[in-house]
């Protein structure tokens, strides 16, 4: 949800409007699952802990594109101009000389 604040009488305006849905909240972790760039570009993790696809959509809502294959993905950040994205992958892929439970 996100509503208008007003910073010189620190009081909030108008009604709050939903700006995304299921937005995934592990209250374990030590991590925000969104990211808000500098430009007001919003990201956000949604879902379960199953593999999900990133990707771009416009301010309308619009998806533009998807972002490499589906994964597992935890921490996404945007860059400061909101161009970029980075996000932790994981991968259940065994790394050579490390052995796994």
């Amino acid at each position: 949800m996100a509503q208008s604040f007003d910073a010189k009488s620190l009081e909030l305006k108008g009604e709050a409007l939903p700006i995304a849905e299921k937005v995934k909240y592990e209250g374990y972790r030590r991590y925000a699952p969104f990211s808000v760039s500098q430009n007001q570009v919003l990201t956000y993790v949604s879902g379960s802990t199953a593999n999900a696809q990133l990707e771009w959509f416009d301010r309308s809502g619009k998806q533009i594109s998807t972002i490499g294959e589906a994964a597992i993905f935890a921490q996404p950040s945007l860059s400061p101009d909101g161009t970029k994205l980075i996000a932790e992958r994981m991968d259940s892929t065994p790394v050579k000389g490390i052995s796994t439970l």
